[in-house]
């Protein structure tokens, strides 16, 4: 996708669809054929000589596997009102997924688990979550100096020199995880403008430049671990990530829901000696 395109403050509709072709790597005709449409139709629309109906916007959208706000911003481009909806999660149309995220949470329970959005930003957490960061630094704090008003970023948590990162022993990798996940939301949705800021600032961050994870050493683990260490604390965790199946809200389809597990005995002992305090 070409930078001049992606710098466009509101690309027209055939730039954008023109764009999404060539990210997704496809040829005129294979989009048509995934679409359904000749190839002839498909370039008169990407040349501007045919205008798209509602419903041709919305097929080209599904075959190219456009993020749903990006649909939306493509619907504008060709005149039509956006079609998904992006209510925050305190939202009354959202209060069955919401309600199903508090069960998650509090079941999870002395487990840590949180709710963030693509870029890492923790939208909700459990109480055990709060516990564990607390044990090495106060978040509240550290969000109020290193973030952007109003977020509590994991990735500026764990990566800035001033939040998690004196007390994450494995932190190259943990780094290089972040790093490497905010690329592949580039990847596939240059548009994510937040997502391109947040990987420009981690990058400029202390010890990034040339980071590189340490795979050439074969793992220990089956899991990438995040190890956490104080003089008096330790613990060692892993992760699992899951998504809502088939949203048709653009703030469900970016949460990823995180919960995390001891990746030994003593980390669970650890883990709940936590929980009673």
């Amino acid at each position: 996708m070409s930078e001049a395109v992606l710098n466009e403050q509101n690309p027209g509709f055939p730039d954008l669809l023109r764009s999404w072709r060539k990210l997704r790597k496809l040829s005129q005709w294979d989009l048509s054929i995934s679409a359904g449409i000749s190839q002839r139709h498909l370039s008169f629309l990407e040349s501007g000589r045919s205008s798209p109906s509602r419903e041709m916007v919305i097929k080209l959208a599904s075959s190219l596997e456009i993020p749903l706000q990006e649909r939306n911003s493509l619907l504008g481009s060709a005149g039509y009102a956006p079609m998904y909806q992006a209510a925050p999660l305190d939202d009354a149309n959202l209060a069955q997924a919401r309600q199903a995220l508090e069960i998650l949470l509090k079941h999870h329970e002395p487990y840590p688990c949180l709710v963030v959005d693509r870029n890492w930003n923790m939208l909700m957490s459990n109480e055990a979550n709060l516990k564990l960061f607390s044990r090495f630094v106060d978040p509240i704090t550290v969000w109020g100096k290193i973030d952007d008003p109003g977020e509590q970023n994991l990735v500026r948590l764990v990566m800035h020199p001033n939040g998690l990162k004196p007390y994450v022993v494995n932190w190259s990798d943990f780094a290089s995880y972040f790093v490497r996940g905010l690329q592949q939301e580039l990847r596939a949705n240059p548009y994510a403008i937040k997502t391109r800021a947040l990987l420009e600032e981690v990058e400029n961050y202390a010890d990034v430049a040339g980071l590189e994870p340490s795979e050439t050493c074969a793992p220990s683990m089956p899991f990438l671990s995040m190890n956490l260490e104080s003089p008096d604390f330790s613990i060692s965790l892993f992760s699992m990530v899951s998504t809502f199946g088939s949203p048709h809200d653009v703030t469900l389809q970016q949460l990823k829901i995180e919960t995390f597990f001891p990746a030994d005995k003593e980390s669970e002992i650890n883990i709940r000696a936590i929980s009673l305090h």
